[in-house]
């Protein structure tokens, strides 16, 4: 079998067997963390500039999926409750509501994969909020104080 006959047959051979190869990966993987952890600090040692650029697309693809990324989509352009006014999702707080319980903040939670647990959650903390930009949230705050 010459080179170019192999590289085919090989070629075919992954392609018809893609799942099959992937479960082997998977569970060389799981059952030799070890080695695993061995060859990627080599690799990231022989090669800094390439395992830094892997590195950042990771720490891209992780924010994709935070619960702060789901919540920037859901929420972005709705306006404050107090002033009416659109701002950028940054700008704006989850104020918790005077005499509502609250268990955590949102922002504690922002780091968080997105997982149906984390959405329902962040989601039933969110019914007892509303949702002001910053500054009117500070007035509303001095408000609660001032009354109290």
């Amino acid at each position: 079998m010459t080179k170019e006959e192999k590289a085919t047959y090989d070629k075919k051979y992954y392609a018809e067997n893609k799942e099959k190869k992937a479960e082997y990966s998977r569970q060389y993987q799981k059952e030799n963390p070890e080695k695993i952890n061995a060859i990627s600090a080599r690799y990231r040692k022989r090669h800094p500039e390439r395992a830094k650029i892997t590195q950042d697309k990771s720490r891209k693809k992780r924010r994709e999926k935070t619960i702060l990324r789901y919540l920037e989509l859901k929420y972005e352009g709705t306006p404050c409750l107090d002033c009416d006014r659109v701002f950028p999702f940054c700008a704006m707080d989850f104020d918790h509501r005077p005499g509502e319980s609250k268990e955590f903040g949102i922002a504690t939670k922002n780091n968080l994969i997105v997982t149906p647990d984390h959405i329902a959650s962040i989601e039933k903390e969110i019914s007892k909020c509303d949702f002001v930009d910053a500054t009117c949230h500070r007035i509303r705050t001095r408000g609660y104080r001032d009354n109290v």
